[in-house]
C-alpha cells in the first residue's frame, strides 16, 4: 500500500528562540512575552537578537504586565503602546486634574469637596464632577423661576426666595445689585447700576440658600443683593453737584460736578464686573450718565449742553440669551433751550434715559432707555408739561434717568447641567 507523507499536521512548539538553530515553516518559538511562528525555513544566525525579518510572522502579541493589585483593573497605558495595571476609579482627596469625559473619582476627603460629598463616587461629564454612585439622585434645585435652556437647568430670582439643591453639586451664579435711583431734581445725573458678581462653578450642600433681590433707588442708591454669602452692591445716586458712590458710581450734577466713584470689592472665586464711576456735570444745566457694569457714564458734551449717556452694561449669557445687565442711567437735561439741547440715554442693560423737568418744551428732549436687556430701561417719561426720568429696567439693575427715575430692581439667575 503506497505512504502519503502529509508532513507536519500540526504547528511544533520549539521554545524559547535560540542561536544556530534549524527552524522549518510552522515551528513557533516565544521571543521576550509574544510568540511567533516560522514562515520560511532556516537557521538562525550565530549571534544577535531576534528578528522577524529572518523569516517569522507575529503570533500572539504579549504583554509585560504581571498581576495587579487587589480591586486594580487593567488599563491601556498613556502612550497607548501597552497595558497597565491601575485603580478602577481615582481615590483622592482632591479633584484629579485634566480629567476626559467618563472619568471616575471617589472623594477621600473627611468634606465636602469640588461639590462631591465626603466619601462619594463622581464622574466627569467633560465640564464639572457630578456625584454619580448607584442608586443616587440627579443633582437639582427648587426655587425662583425654574425653566431649561439647551443642557441647563435655570432658576430666575425676580424677588427674594430661597433656592435648595437636592444634594451637594456645583451650580454657575450671577448676582446683580439693584440700580440707582437717578436724581429727582432737574438736570442732574443718571443713577448707576448696579454691581455684579458672577462663578462659572459655585459649590452648594443640599441645604437651603436665602436669596433677597436689592431693589431699585427712588432718590436712593439702589439696594444690594445677597445671595450665597456674596453681597452684590446697589447703584450709586445724588442729588447734589458731584455724583455718588455705589457698584457704578451716578452721573454729577450740573455746574461741573465730577461723577460719583463705581467701588467692586475683590472677592476671591468670584468675578466682579462694574466699579465704573459716572460721567461729569456740565456748566449748562446738564448731568451726566450713571456708571454700567461694562464701561463709565458718559459726561456731557458740546460744552456742557447735552446730557450725558448712561454706561454699558455688562454682557452675559446666562439664561439662553446673550444681554446686557446693569446699565448706568442717562443724565438729566434742562428747558428751555437756551439751558440744554438733550437729555441723556440709558445704557444698554436696562439703564433708565435721562429727563427734562421744566415746562412744555421738555416734550422735545425724551431720549431712549437701555435696550438689549431682560427688561429695557424706560423712555422718557412724560408728565403732562414735564419730562420726568425713566425707570431703569426691571430686574436689570438698571440706574434710573436724571431727573427722578427709579432704578431698576437687582435678580440672582443660577444654572446648572440638568
Amino acid at each position: 500500500m503506497a505512504t502519503i507523507n502529509l508532513g507536519k499536521i500540526k504547528p511544533n512548539w520549539k521554545g524559547e528562540w535560540a542561536t544556530s538553530t534549524v527552524y522549518v515553516l510552522d515551528d513557533i518559538v516565544k521571543s521576550n512575552v509574544s510568540s511567533y511562528i516560522c514562515t520560511t525555513g532556516h537557521t538562525a544566525p550565530s549571534s544577535g537578537s531576534f528578528a522577524t525579518s529572518q523569516g517569522w510572522e507575529l503570533m500572539m502579541q504579549g504583554s509585560s504586565v504581571g498581576l495587579g493589585a487587589a480591586g486594580e483593573v487593567l488599563l491601556t497605558n498613556g502612550a497607548g503602546t501597552d497595558l497597565e495595571w491601575g485603580p478602577a476609579v481615582s481615590k483622592q482627596a482632591t479633584a484629579p486634574s485634566s480629567p476626559s469625559e467618563g472619568a471616575q473619582w471617589f472623594n477621600t476627603s473627611a468634606s465636602t469637596v469640588s461639590g462631591i460629598s465626603s466619601k462619594s463616587l463622581a464622574v466627569y461629564n467633560g465640564v464639572i464632577w457630578q456625584a454619580a454612585s448607584v442608586g443616587s439622585p440627579i443633582f437639582s434645585g427648587i426655587g425662583g423661576s425654574k425653566t431649561t435652556s439647551g443642557l441647563y437647568t435655570i432658576h430666575t430670582y425676580t424677588t427674594s426666595g430661597i433656592f435648595t439643591p437636592n444634594i451637594p453639586g456645583n451650580i454657575e451664579v450671577m448676582i446683580v445689585g439693584g440700580g440707582g435711583g437717578g436724581a429727582v431734581s432737574e438736570h442732574r445725573g443718571g443713577g448707576g447700576g448696579g454691581g455684579i458678581y458672577y462663578k462659572a462653578v459655585h459649590p452648594v450642600e443640599g441645604r437651603a440658600y436665602s436669596i433677597a433681590i436689592g431693589a431699585g433707588g427712588s432718590g436712593t442708591p439702589g439696594i444690594n443683593t445677597d445671595a450665597f454669602g456674596i453681597s452684590a452692591p446697589g447703584g450709586g445716586y445724588s442729588n447734589v453737584t458731584n455724583g455718588g458712590a455705589g457698584g457704578n458710581g451716578s452721573g454729577a450734577s450740573h455746574d461741573s460736578g465730577t461723577g460719583g466713584v463705581g467701588t467692586m470689592p475683590a472677592i476671591s472665586g468670584w468675578t466682579a464686573h462694574g466699579g465704573y464711576n459716572g460721567g461729569n456735570g456740565g456748566a449748562e444745566h446738564t448731568g451726566g450718565g450713571g456708571g454700567g457694569a461694562g464701561g463709565v457714564g458718559y459726561s456731557t458734551t458740546n460744552n456742557g449742553m447735552d446730557a450725558g449717556d448712561g454706561g454699558v452694561g455688562h454682557e452675559r449669557n446666562i439664561n439662553g440669551t446673550s444681554l446686557y445687565w446693569a446699565g448706568g442711567g442717562g443724565g438729566g437735561g434742562h428747558v428751555p433751550t437756551t439751558h440744554g439741547s438733550s437729555n441723556g440715554n440709558g445704557g444698554l442693560g436696562g439703564g433708565g434715559a435721562g429727563g427734562s423737568n421744566g415746562n412744555s418744551e421738555g416734550s422735545a428732549y425724551q431720549s431712549s432707555g437701555g435696550g438689549s436687556a431682560f427688561n429695557s430701561g424706560e423712555d422718557t417719561m412724560a408728565d403732562g408739561s414735564t419730562r420726568s426720568g425713566g425707570r431703569g429696567g426691571a430686574n436689570t439693575g438698571g440706574g434710573g434717568g436724571g431727573s427722578g427715575g427709579n432704578g431698576g430692581t437687582g435678580i440672582v439667575i443660577v444654572r446648572y447641567l440638568t
